[in-house]
């Protein structure tokens, strides 16, 4: 327990405690009371990293440990801009879709920093040992997340929180998958996976109790989103590498 006490109702929230010590759930207030207002203009909220070239946005999605923030920073690495690291705003307006990113910094666990040449600076040299000790399934299991400020390692302007959404790639890899198998889904199909990038406020939403289902008409705006973009499912073994020249295809 961090000891920090966090409070919201309508049009007010406060956090109490060190906050500088836990800066991040700090920032998970300011960033789910922003997120309250922009799901009021009628923004729909997907679990869900982006990277965008030229304005134009590339949704990443799949199940907890899919690889979705280690897959933005290797985008990243190859010249792509970042919008958002684990939560995405979309609305389907008459000409495009607009996203908005989370103004927050990507957080990723050791075995991230350890296979990145730029960021393998945020690790100690001890630190780096151990990890390389590890066992890959171990390595990649391990939860102990870090923020990246990328637009210091990678300069000004890396971070940009507003885009066009073109694509939603649903990484259904795994780390025991053989091949690589990619394919562009119907809306019907891309909305029976909806669990894997449907997301509320939760326990920061004090309009919606805890627990909730998804709703017809919630579903039914998310199918509205889907029929507006290209969805593509990739499956097979996890690779980061082809991933990018997906994306690289997808925006080119």
């Amino acid at each position: 327990m961090t000891g920090v006490v966090m409070g919201l109702w309508e049009g007010s929230a406060f956090a109490a405690g060190d906050v500088r010590a836990n800066l991040n759930q700090a920032i998970n207030l300011v960033n789910n009371c922003y997120a309250k207002l922009i799901l009021r203009r009628g923004f729909l909220l997907l679990h869900a990293s982006a990277v965008s070239r030229h304005g134009r946005t590339v949704v990443l999605a799949g199940p907890p440990g899919a690889g979705k923030s280690t897959a933005a920073v290797h985008l990243v690495e190859a010249g792509f801009r970042f919008v958002s690291n684990d939560r995405i705003l979309a609305k389907p307006f008459p000409e495009y879709v607009e996203t908005l990113g989370y103004p927050k910094q990507p957080r990723v666990n050791p075995g991230t920093l350890l296979h990145h040449p730029r960021l393998l600076g945020l690790l100690k040299p001890d630190e780096r040992a151990a990890l390389r000790a590890l066992p890959e399934p171990e390595l990649w299991d391990l939860e102990r997340k870090r923020d990246v400020d990328l637009d210091a390692i990678y300069g000004p302007g890396t971070v940009e929180l507003r885009g066009r959404m073109e694509t939603l790639v649903l990484l259904k890899w795994r780390r025991d998958g053989q091949g690589s198998r990619v394919r562009s889904l119907a809306p019907e199909d891309a909305l029976a996976d909806l669990p894997y990038f449907y997301k509320n406020l939760g326990a920061f939403d004090p309009d919606r109790p805890a627990g909730s289902p998804i709703i017809n008409s919630e579903r039914a705006r998310y199918g509205e989103l889907l029929g507006r973009v290209r969805v593509v499912e990739v499956t097979g073994r996890v690779d980061f590498k082809a991933l990018v020249g997906l994306v690289e295809q997808l925006l080119p």
